[in-house]
């Protein structure tokens, strides 16, 4: 009797630590889903649509990749990096599920381009698409700045006629020579983004002191951004852009 009463015993015991352990998994199971869905990439940049951000918003959501899009003021940014929370080299900034941050908008575009269609696998493509972003980055970063309103203006004129001219005739080369609607050929790139949203920046009237038809002169050029602005990647961003402003 002793006997039946010990294992009656011990058989409720291990059938609430069956359960208890099947409890456990489950909960677990929930929690490390849970976890999965929180730790998902942080993109940061300002709340505008174009820029060097929206380059890389499109290129990112092209791409498939599930990302937070934190969009903040120049004073939030400043604030973030008063508090030490971010670096001081601008944004925009993308830190990775696993924490590593990174600050550059190239890399950015190139590590969403090679999760997509938007950056080539044949070495010699891909050496054009980077020339073309790089050409894009210094028209970018020649443009000259002066805190006096008068001498900005001067500058920026001469800018236009001089070498921002220069980098556009080369622009325009490339895309004279593409066998293809895009500036690379018949296939849109990481590339085109960064001349897309550049282009919108100036018939935006972000280039201070540089005619909003500026790229008119080239209707190569034009035509190129009107391809690439009727593109899926571009037109997806748009639209998500446009919803997440509501």
């Amino acid at each position: 009797f002793r006997v039946d009463v010990h294992l009656q015993e011990a058989s409720k015991v291990l059938h609430l630590y069956l359960r208890q352990a099947l409890v456990n998994s489950i909960n677990s199971e929930a929690i490390s889903k849970q976890n999965t869905q929180l730790n998902i990439m942080k993109f940061t940049y300002f709340g505008m649509e174009g820029g060097r951000g929206g380059a890389c918003r499109a290129a990112l959501m092209h791409a498939g990749i599930d990302f937070e899009d934190e969009k903040i003021t120049w004073a939030g940014y400043q604030a973030k990096v008063a508090e030490g929370t971010m670096q001081p080299v601008g944004l925009p900034v993308l830190t990775l599920d696993n924490g590593i941050v990174v600050t550059q908008s190239a890399a950015i575009l190139r590590y969403a381009g090679k999760k997509s269609d938007l950056y080539p696998t044949d070495a010699d493509l891909a050496l054009s698409v980077d020339e073309i972003i790089d050409i894009l980055a210094d028209l970018m970063s020649k443009c000259p700045q002066d805190a006096d309103a008068e001498v900005k203006k001067t500058k920026r004129e001469e800018y236009a006629a001089g070498r921002m001219k220069t980098y556009f005739e080369l622009l325009n080369t490339k895309a004279t020579n593409s066998e293809g609607e895009f500036l690379t050929g018949s296939s849109m790139s990481i590339a085109d983004l960064v001349f897309f949203y550049t282009v919108a920046m100036i018939r935006d009237g972000m280039f201070d002191y540089v005619d909003k038809s500026y790229v008119d002169t080239w209707p190569k050029l034009v035509a190129v951004e009107k391809a690439i602005g009727s593109h899926s990647a571009v037109q997806k961003y748009k639209e998500a852009f446009a919803a997440a402003s509501k």
